[in-house]
């Protein structure tokens, strides 16, 4: 709840502060990107998502929110695509950087 408390107060409890603070746990532990999957119209999941989108911009790292009716969706498969290649690129470009 600590690394969340930039972005919402200790006193806000449930899944949002959770989830917010362990995303930036396992960025700082070397993910590289994060996953908001969530009930859709979830209210704690909707701020995740506002909150995480300066969470992501702050450590370079991609962030999709997967908001899930019970129902397949093409465009959230290309949405998922294109979020795996973003951070395909920041994992490799992390490694060029270790490497010089």
């Amino acid at each position: 709840m600590k690394k969340a408390s930039p972005y919402l107060h200790e006193s806000f409890e449930g899944e949002a502060i959770l989830s917010i603070g362990k995303s930036i746990d396992m960025i700082e532990r070397g993910a590289a990107g994060v996953v908001n999957a969530m009930p859709f119209g979830c209210m704690p999941g909707t701020v995740v998502t506002a909150l995480m989108r300066g969470v992501s911009e702050l450590y370079g790292v991609p962030f999709i929110s997967i908001p899930y009716d019970g129902t397949d969706s093409p465009t959230t498969q290309l949405q998922l695509e294109a979020f795996m290649e973003q951070a395909k690129k920041r994992k490799l470009d992390r490694g060029k950087n270790r490497d010089q």
